[in-house]
C-alpha cells in the first residue's frame, strides 16, 4: 500500500497524522502544497481544499483524525487497544494502553 501525505510544512493537523505513521514505522512520502496558491490535482482530491490529506494509492483520505484512525486500523501495529477511550486518545494525540500488573490506564505522549 503506497501512501503520501499531502501537507503545508505549518499544518499541526498534518503533524498528527505524520507522529502516528513515525510511530507506526510506515514507509510514506510527504508532498508539502502550498494553501496560498493550491493546484489544481490538490483540489481535486481535497475537496475543501485543507490539508492533511493521505492517498491511500490513489484513493484520497482527509481530515486528521479520520486519518488516524484509519492508519490505526488498517497499519501494524495498534497504537490504542481498540477501547473506545483507547481510540479517543489517539485522536487526541495521546496513546493508551492497558496495564496488566494494575489493570489500570496509561497514557503516553506519542
Amino acid at each position: 500500500m503506497e501512501l503520501t501525505l499531502i501537507s503545508h510544512t505549518l499544518c499541526p493537523y498534518v503533524q498528527r497524522a505524520a507522529i502516528v505513521l513515525a510511530e507506526k514505522g510506515a514507509a510514506f512520502e510527504r508532498r508539502d502544497v502550498d494553501l496560498a496558491n493550491k493546484p489544481d490535482w490538490f483540489l481535486g482530491i481535497s475537496p475543501l481544499g485543507k490539508t492533511p490529506v493521505l492517498l491511500v494509492g490513489k484513493q484520497p483520505v482527509f481530515e486528521s483524525a479520520v486519518i488516524c484512525e484509519y492508519l490505526d486500523e488498517t497499519v501494524a501495529p495498534p497504537l490504542s487497544d481498540g477501547l473506545p477511550l483507547g481510540k479517543l486518545a489517539l485522536l487526541g494525540g495521546q496513546r493508551i494502553t492497558r496495564s496488566e500488573k494494575r489493570g489500570g490506564l496509561l497514557t503516553a505522549r506519542l
